[in-house]
């Protein structure tokens, strides 16, 4: 030590030991401190929100899967990813109580957790690349597409991805067991930049493998698309221009970009992480910078939970048939308002011509009388009664029908009048005869339903 930086003398005469004594010291205190900063404070809020977030995407989802609003062969990939993040934020906030409760955090504990962690992720990994091949071979072989991508496979799929999680865990473990545990470590003889350095390395072969093939494949998927969008322009060229415009629409590529743009931006980072100590050949590299490591490693593990933060929030906005499951869900059912809302962010064409409408609606209903307006909200929230758990609720249907008949009966000639004008089809289900001889009879006659709603 020098003198010129102690200014004193005492210590000039420290034998080795007691140098390497005072320096192991000094790593444990400065290792603590970035386990407790960017392990336990920086962490908990961003995994506790990520957490709670997560939580209801996969409530909102299971209901969606389970009322059939949504296609349950991507859906039930979506959720066993959102199941994978539960995990993830679990051991983390698990790491953090543990950093920020121990007076001097144990090396061996936080890199235990951190695995679990790391591995937790694995069952997002591969349900993302799964999306991707899925939407690549839906655009690619179409045709094909509903008979190879079963329900079957897409479980096997989520099975898959625990067997990699769970094999990730158990290598990951086997490599620490044979280092710390000393019965082990003196048979095999491994030390930490041995055996350790050659499972992280492989951990990120694995990793960077499936992070470009994601990438890879998100761009062979918007080629496919781009090459059918200019097939289907090809049967549009004798058409008028505006339809032209709306025909460039119909394959939109927005979604799977902010999917996967998110996911290819918020892991680089981990990705460019696990690529360096790849290339880097000092074995003893990590093990000198043990405290700056982690406190790097601590940062980067924000992004990760950052990515799950967003995943939910994105599709809550994006996704117009999860958001309205989750409005129902939470007690505020997604109106036409809340779609008006979402289409000002992606087309501002769309939205203003939607806007008008709604404007053009709310003015007509307003200008009706009560009781018409009444009529008209009593047959709105009388729909999510149609579908209770993803099935038909027969009677509840037939109960509204039967309510229009009735209803209509009860009102003056003015309202019938008003009602009419404004919902002329309603009139028109009124003077048809398989209506009429359904409503004289409906225990009887259900058989008359079919040619009404084909009609």
């Amino acid at each position: 030590m020098s003198s010129a930086y102690l200014r004193t003398a005492c210590f000039l005469n420290m034998s080795a030991n007691e140098r390497i004594e005072i320096f192991m010291r000094h790593r444990t205190l400065r290792l603590a401190w970035v386990y407790k900063t960017f392990l336990g404070w920086l962490s908990l809020p961003f995994s506790t929100t990520a957490l709670a977030l997560t939580v209801i995407y996969i409530i909102v989802i299971y209901n969606a899967i389970k009322q059939r609003r949504v296609s349950r062969k991507c859906y039930v990939l979506l959720l066993n990813r959102a199941i994978g993040d539960a995990l993830a934020c679990i051991c983390a906030i698990f790491l953090a109580g543990y950093v920020l409760l121990s007076e001097e955090p144990s090396r061996d504990i936080v890199s235990i957790l951190d695995l679990f962690f790391v591995a937790s992720f694995w069952s997002a990994m591969i349900s993302y690349v799964s999306l991707s091949l899925m939407k690549l071979y839906a655009v690619a072989r179409p045709f094909q597409y509903r008979r190879m991508v079963t329900m079957k496979r897409c479980i096997y799929m989520m099975i898959a991805s625990w067997v990699v999680f769970l094999f990730m865990v158990a290598y990951a473990l086997t490599s620490m067991a044979l280092v710390l545990i000393p019965t082990l470590n003196e048979w095999s003889g491994c030390k930490r930049e041995t055996c350790l350095v050659v499972m992280y390395r492989s951990r990120s072969v694995l990793t960077s493998t499936v992070y470009f093939l994601t990438i890879f494949t998100f761009f062979i998927t918007v080629f496919f698309i781009r090459r059918a969008q200019r097939f289907v322009d090809s049967f549009n060229r004798k058409r008028d221009r505006k339809d032209q415009v709306q025909s460039k629409t119909r394959f939109p590529l927005w979604k799977l970009a902010l999917n996967v743009g998110t996911f290819g931006f918020l892991n680089a980072f981990y990705v460019i992480w696990g690529l360096v100590l790849l290339i880097h050949t000092d074995k003893c590299f990590w093990q000198r910078n043990v405290a700056e490591m982690f406190r790097l490693l601590g940062l980067i593990r924000i992004t990760l939970v950052i990515r799950i933060i967003l995943d939910p929030i994105f599709s809550f906005i994006t996704d117009f048939q999860v958001a309205s499951v989750f409005g129902t869900t939470s007690g505020h059912p997604v109106n036409f308002h809340d779609f008006v809302t979402l289409a000002k962010s992606i087309d501002r064409a769309l939205y203003e011509k939607l806007a008008v409408f709604e404007t053009h609606r709310r003015q007509k209903e307003d200008a009706l009388p009560k009781a018409v307006k009444k009529f008209i909200q009593d047959r709105r929230s009388e729909i999510n009664d149609w579908f209770v758990e993803g099935m038909c609720n027969q009677s509840a249907f037939l109960r509204s029908l039967k309510l229009i008949d009735s209803d209509i009966s009860a009102m003056t000639e003015a309202d019938k009048a008003a009602l009419f004008h404004y919902y002329p089809h309603i009139k028109t289900l009124l003077e048809n005869p398989h209506y009429k001889k359904f409503v004289a009879n409906p225990a009887d006659n259900q058989d008359e339903l079919e040619p009404i709603l084909q009609k």
